[in-house]
């Protein structure tokens, strides 16, 4: 038992060793984004599916949204050990989401 402590007290104390570099893209809705992606309890269109798939027999027939971001990425590192420079790749991105929905009856919804 010691040993699993000992194990999990190295693995908690070296994480505050790693490091990383990213970002996410949580544009699942302009009306999600626009209440800080606190839309889990009601239907906001059907990207609403994202935060949760509960609410989906609560959108009425067709639905369609579609939506993009354009990410355009300046990166760079500067080494602390021999001040080396690599520049990354500065190319657009557009991650892109679409939910589609449809309500077959009142007891069915796809």
């Amino acid at each position: 038992m010691k040993k699993t402590y000992l194990l999990l007290l190295l693995i908690l104390c070296s994480a505050g060793q790693v490091s990383a570099s990213g970002f996410g893209v949580f544009t699942q809705g302009a009306k999600g984004l626009g209440q800080a992606n606190a839309v889990t309890a009601h239907v906001t269109g059907p990207s609403s599916l994202y935060f949760n798939p509960a609410l989906l027999p609560q959108l009425e027939g067709t639905q369609l949204e579609v939506g993009t971001t354009l990410i355009f990425a300046d990166r760079q590192f500067k080494s602390d050990l021999g001040g080396s420079t690599e520049k990354g790749d500065d190319s657009a991105q557009f991650p892109s989401s679409f939910f589609a929905t449809h309500q077959l009856n009142d007891q069915l919804t796809a």
